[in-house]
């Protein structure tokens, strides 16, 4: 075990992810092959809040007992902050199932959430442990030290003072959400130099750009995939025309797909250009559901962020924020701002158990809103998020 790693990736999550403090308690869940981590994190804790930290071991996704660790006494206070360690292992034979039910789209990363979700009671955090299979997804070659350099690159654990850097990473992107959002026109285009893409759509009536930092009940700001730096907002399903091209690799049921051309024709996919190997994939997946052929959102991020010079993570929740990306099927729920399912679906909500986000941004795109009546807003050009002088 690459201990130093380990303890600057357990920092990043305690001081940047969740920003515990001393009134904290910690509850992690966690299989046995990642005990040594789930300790370290609460050797960190422990430092933070002077508090020992609940352990849950998980057996086929089942909850086990609860033990303690790091405390000086049995522990009465409830968690305020949960970190599910996540094991990332190799995917399925897609082509050997013959059915793919929920479990199965959960484990290829394709399961939508419900898309009305309440504000958390408690802050947490999903923590992807690398592997060797997860190294093999991002160079075929690769292996577990692959998926930490990856993750090293992406957080900056080598940084000198990553807590500094994060918390500005912070400020900028609550930023330019201000800044997407500083006129709330309904209708987007979007088109690239080279015309690979040319998409036009609608939004939702009730929308507007949102990070995926999240908000708990009580007020408390948090990351739960460790880092955010995009911003999604969610398509009415029956408006896209028009095209639109991949730009980096991304992942469709455990395979890599390297190029993707989609024409759209009043929102619906009516052709799609791919190579020979990756054509059976979409075709699976457009059959899933009558809304994946759907375009469901857009997620805006800028071509000179942290993630932006990782070419690949295989991890969907970090790869979003690399580049500008569009979804299928689904929207992500931090996107929606509707109160109630019925109302977004009568307003043009796509609906589906799965989604999929694809990668369609480069520093050749512009992105547009206007409406009706004249107004026009460039909210990003030359793949950078404009700023508001």
């Amino acid at each position: 075990m690459d201990r130093a790693f380990y303890y600057t990736y357990a920092a990043h999550i305690i001081d940047n992810a969740l920003c515990l403090g001393k009134d904290d308690v910690l509850a992690i869940n966690t299989e046995e092959e990642n005990i040594e981590f789930a300790r370290i994190l609460a050797e960190i804790a422990k430092e933070k809040t002077d508090s020992g930290t609940y352990l849950m071991l998980l057996e086929n996704g089942k909850k086990g007992d609860v033990t303690e660790l790091f405390s000086d006494y049995v522990m009465q206070k409830s968690p305020t902050a949960f970190i599910y360690l996540q094991s990332y292992r190799g995917y399925d034979d897609i082509e050997a199932m013959k059915e793919l039910d929920p479990p199965a789209l959960q484990r290829f990363r394709l399961l939508s959430s419900p898309m009305i979700l309440e504000k958390p009671n408690i802050i947490f955090a999903t923590v992807p442990c690398p592997s060797d299979e997860w190294g093999r997804l991002i160079d075929e070659d690769g292996d577990i030290r692959t998926a930490m350099a990856m993750i090293s690159d992406l957080l900056g654990l080598g940084d000198e003072d990553s807590r500094t850097m994060h918390r500005e990473i912070r400020e900028m992107t609550r930023y330019d959400n201000r800044n997407l959002n500083r006129e709330i026109l309904h209708h987007c285009h979007i088109e690239t130099f080279d015309g690979m893409t040319d998409l036009d759509f609608n939004f939702l009536p009730r929308s507007s750009f949102r990070s995926f930092e999240a908000e708990s009940v009580g007020g408390r700001l948090f990351i739960p995939a460790l880092m955010a730096t995009c911003h999604a907002r969610p398509v009415a399903k029956d408006s896209a025309n028009g095209h639109v091209s991949t730009t980096r690799p991304f992942m469709l049921f455990g395979r890599t797909i390297r190029h993707l051309t989609l024409s759209f024709e009043g929102g619906r996919v009516t052709d799609f250009e791919t190579d020979e190997a990756s054509r059976p994939l979409l075709d699976r997946f457009f059959a899933l559901d009558e809304d994946n052929a759907r375009l469901a959102e857009l997620i805006v991020s800028d071509e000179n962020g942290r993630a932006s010079g990782v070419d690949y993570c295989a991890y969907p929740e970090w790869d979003r924020m690399r580049t500008t990306h569009i979804t299928l099927g689904q929207a992500h729920s931090e996107s929606i701002e509707y109160d109630k399912e019925d109302d977004a679906l009568r307003e043009g909500a796509a609906s589906s158990l799965s989604f999929l986000t694809i990668p369609v941004g480069s520093d050749e795109m512009t992105i547009t809103l206007s409406d009706g009546d004249g107004n026009e807003c460039i909210i990003l050009e030359d793949g950078m998020i404009k700023e508001d002088y």
